[in-house]
C-alpha cells in the first residue's frame, strides 16, 4: 500500500527538510520561487502496481496526477516468473505480461509517465518538491508508493 503525505501533515519514509534555500541552492538546484513553476496537485513516486493503480484512479476522478518512474512502468512486478496470485489469471501471468497489461491500461486511461530518478523530497511550506536528475517538480500531496530497495538506500532525518 503506497504511503500518503500532505505538506501540513505527513508521515513517510524519506528525506525532508524545511529550509529551501539553504540546501537546495549549494547543490545546484533550482530555487525559482512557486508562483513562477507549474505545481501538481499529486505527484506519485513508483509506477509499480500501487503507483499505477493510484495515478489510474485520480484520472477517474478528473485529476491529473505526476507519475515518476526511475525504471520501467511495472516496477518490479517486471521482474516476476510467473504471478499467480492476481485476480483474473487463475493459471498465473508472466510479470512482464501483467506489467504490460497495466501500462496498456495507463496509455488507455490517458496517464502519462515522467521517467525520473526521484533522489530527494523537500518540504517547502505547503508544497514537496520532489528533486530528480535536473528537474525540480513541486506538488501539494504526494504518494509514495516504491518498493522496499528504493526507501532503504535515504538518509532519514
Amino acid at each position: 500500500m503506497p504511503s500518503t503525505a500532505h505538506a501540513d501533515s505527513f508521515h513517510f519514509d524519506v528525506p525532508v527538510q524545511s529550509y529551501w534555500e539553504a540546501t537546495a541552492a549549494p547543490l545546484g538546484i533550482d530555487t525559482t520561487p512557486l508562483e513562477r513553476e507549474a505545481r501538481t496537485d499529486v505527484a506519485i513516486i513508483g509506477a509499480g502496481p500501487a503507483g499505477l493503480a493510484a495515478a489510474i484512479q485520480l484520472k477517474r476522478y478528473g485529476i491529473d496526477a505526476l507519475l515518476l518512474e526511475a525504471e520501467a512502468t511495472g516496477g518490479l512486478l517486471r521482474n516476476a516468473n510467473l504471478v499467480e496470485n492476481y485476480p483474473g489469471f487463475p493459471q498465473g501471468i508472466p510479470g512482464i505480461d501483467l506489467a504490460r497489461l497495466f501500462a496498456g491500461q495507463l496509455d488507455q486511461a490517458g496517464v502519462a509517465v515522467t521517467y525520473a530518478r526521484v533522489q530527494g523530497v523537500i518540504e517547502d511550506g505547503e508544497v514537496f518538491r520532489l528533486q530528480t536528475d535536473g528537474r525540480n517538480y513541486p506538488a501539494r500531496i504526494l504518494v509514495i508508493a516504491t518498493d522496499d530497495a528504493a526507501l532503504t538506500t535515504v538518509e532519514h532525518e
